[in-house]
């Protein structure tokens, strides 16, 4: 009955939104293709501009309401009306611009997991490497969040694998490393990520899999040749493990050839930081964690303890064949005398 009206469908409540508005959010897809065939804004209310710059979560733009809730039908009806698919909605993540449109219904719906709404944007052309406030793109918020089949998606379709965001300056692969998100770092890794990629901490991805604890993201750096002496403010990748007591991450890092014989910016061993570790826990443990951090403390020195007695034999080993030619050298010389 309203529509009847040409003045209804401009018409909006207390708080300024629109039918479209509400239409969009309740995911009312005939009422919001009704409202747009008899000429409503597919913009809502973002006719005024002073509204759009101070955007908050009841004057969202109608295609980066329906992408944030993965109204997918609702998504493609608001394209087909002209709507903007590289639109910018509230960013996804805390960022130094506040709350300003800043952040593509693209990369909303990445971050969101929303699949389908995805390929339709992506379909409709969507700038695929678009990015928010801080740089980050599509791919870094997906990663972020875990959403496999999204980064699949966009890998597929060339998005930018070394995009770094403004922040901290971590590339996708970062991002997914530090959430443990294996699988997601897998697909980077075939894809071609940068492996050796530092933030603007100088810290290379394989530290971000070792304080994540994702032993399985570690494996993965480690199979597809991540540096494990690489150093950071003058530990390796081993001290690193050591002092976050990350034992699987020790092994690994061992067993991928990890130098144990390699010093810290302080003269120390690993062997020697890890008793130092025991003997010196961090301040602040309660009686049941200190004893957990012992624990993982002795563990790490077992371990290290065998790879320094393996690593030694190898020396020994190696050094037999220097020593047998030196004696044989001194036989062959006494002879010609």
């Amino acid at each position: 009955m309203l529509l009847k009206k040409e003045t209804s469908i401009s018409f909006q409540i207390r708080d300024g939104r629109t039918l479209l508005d509400i239409a969009v959010k309740a995911n009312h897809y005939a009422v919001v293709r009704t409202l747009l065939e008899k000429g409503a804004d597919v913009k809502g209310r973002f006719q005024n501009q002073s509204i759009k710059s101070h955007l908050t979560a009841q004057n969202e733009l109608p295609l980066a309401v329906a992408s944030r809730l993965g109204f997918a039908s609702i998504v493609e009806c608001l394209l087909d009306f002209g709507a903007n698919v590289n639109e910018k909605g509230l960013p996804c993540l805390p960022n130094s611009v506040g709350f300003r449109a800043d952040c593509p219904v693209l990369a909303i719906a990445a971050y969101m997991g929303h699949y389908e709404v995805v390929d339709r944007l992506l379909s409709r052309k969507a700038d695929i490497n678009a990015t928010d406030g801080s740089c980050r793109t599509p791919l870094s918020l997906a990663a972020r969040k875990g959403h496999g089949r999204i980064v699949q998606l966009l890998l597929q379709q060339d998005a930018d694998t070394e995009l770094s965001d403004s922040k901290d300056g971590g590339t996708p692969l970062a991002f997914a490393a530090a959430c443990g998100h294996h699988q997601v770092v897998g697909l980077l890794l075939e894809k071609g990520a940068n492996i050796e990629a530092k933030d603007f901490e100088s810290k290379a991805v394989i530290f971000h899999a070792i304080h994540a604890r994702s032993s399985e993201s570690l494996r993965l750096l480690l199979n597809w040749g991540a540096d494990t002496n690489v150093a950071l403010s003058g530990e390796t990748p081993l001290f690193y493990a050591i002092r976050h007591t990350n034992v699987e991450a020790v092994d690994l890092l061992v067993r991928y050839g990890a130098r144990i014989s390699m010093k810290n910016k302080f003269g120390e061993l690993p062997l020697q930081y890890a008793r130092d570790q025991l003997a010196h826990p961090t301040n602040g443990f309660n009686v049941e964690s200190h004893q957990l951090h012992r624990t993982k403390c002795e563990e790490i020195i077992r371990r290290l303890e065998s790879a320094t007695v393996e690593h030694n034999q190898h020396l020994g080993m190696a050094t037999k064949p220097t020593l047998k030619s030196r004696a044989q050298k001194t036989l062959v010389q006494l002879i010609k005398r």
